[in-house]
């Protein structure tokens, strides 16, 4: 007989101040989008409230109210997560049991400490205007990087040594590799050899040797390009690999993008100047599919137009590796 895992239980502890919506929301560090998993009515008597969660493997949640900060982020590492405020702004906040939500919470104090360090040492330093600056910007600057490095250490730090997948996964997100994607595959290559039951961590690892690839390694002239396939405009599938051996200009773009969108007026000329002659598509890298229908109708734009709306972690970047 199949083993009946318990859900797991999180009490919302709170001094009543606030009349409105609790959200609770599973995050995600692999492309998703955060998932609602339920929601709460509190008013000025609401003193807690409960939810339930089925139980699965760990991972990072967070409670916010709407149109409030901050947010309450917490591991489902232990099967009953007490969350109890202290102060009725609810920026004060502990759990009771014991596990992994302490030291996290701990951390991200002392890294918030560090960072309002820096914005009052700018505060406290930035003259009058017209003034002398009472001390050289230039020392302020340094400072400032210094903490910066400072707490950028303490994130990869935080993250290449915690006994929690869901707490790795959190610090993670807070990591700017920047162009430094040696270090970026090697910290999740070690978090995946810490948690090899974690099916997030493992996705992430493989998703993340999948978009440094995109960096690491070029096409050359000659080589043969991969066969991608997309929706078009109308939703139907559009395979490149039906244009070959003819010509083809391929733009890569967003229709958020404002150059992108000026490149519009030269792919009408080029249209016109070749009709016969050369394929024009654009493949949009763009989770608004609503917006980019109406601006490509809008434009006018000629070609062929397929959209790729899960982005940087789609098949267009994938297999065409552009970085940019």
């Amino acid at each position: 007989m199949k083993e009946q895992r318990r859900a797991i239980s999180v009490n919302f502890q709170f001094i009543p101040f606030y009349t409105g919506k609790v959200y609770l929301e599973k995050l995600s560090f692999t492309g998703e989008s955060h998932v609602l998993i339920d929601s709460a009515m509190i008013d000025y008597g609401t003193q807690s409230v409960h939810f339930q969660l089925p139980h699965e493997e760990e991972s990072v949640f967070q409670l916010r109210i709407k149109g409030e900060e901050p947010r309450i982020y917490f591991v489902t590492d232990v099967p009953e997560i007490d969350i109890i405020t202290d102060r009725p702004d609810w920026k004060q906040y502990h759990f009771r049991n014991q596990g992994i939500n302490n030291v996290l919470r701990a951390f991200l104090n002392q890294q918030s400490t560090y960072n309002d360090g820096i914005t009052l040492m700018f505060k406290k330093h930035r003259p009058p205007a017209g003034a002398t600056p009472f001390t050289s910007q230039d020392t302020i600057q340094k400072k400032a990087q210094e903490l910066h490095l400072l707490i950028a250490k303490r994130d990869k730090a935080f993250a290449d040594t915690v006994s929690s997948p869901g707490a790795f996964l959190f610090a993670y997100n807070r990591i700017d590799f920047g162009k430094n994607y040696t270090a970026l595959k090697t910290l999740v290559t070690k978090a995946a050899a810490r948690f090899p039951q974690h099916g997030q961590v493992q996705r992430l690892k493989q998703e993340t040797i999948n978009l440094v690839r995109i960096f690491e390694e070029e096409y050359n002239v000659g080589d043969l390009l991969p066969d991608v396939v997309l929706p078009n405009q109308n939703g139907k599938l559009f395979s490149l690999k039906s244009l070959r051996g003819q010509y083809v200009f391929l733009d890569l773009w967003a229709s958020w993008c404002q150059p992108c969108i000026a490149f519009a007026d030269a792919k009408k000329n080029l249209n016109s100047k070749y009709p016969d002659k050369l394929k024009i598509v654009s493949i949009a890298i763009d989770p608004e599919k609503e917006a980019w229908q109406q601006l490509i109708t809008a434009q006018r734009i000629p070609g062929i137009h397929l959209i790729d709306e899960a982005g940087w972690r789609g098949t267009a970047a994938q297999a065409f590796k552009f970085d940019s």
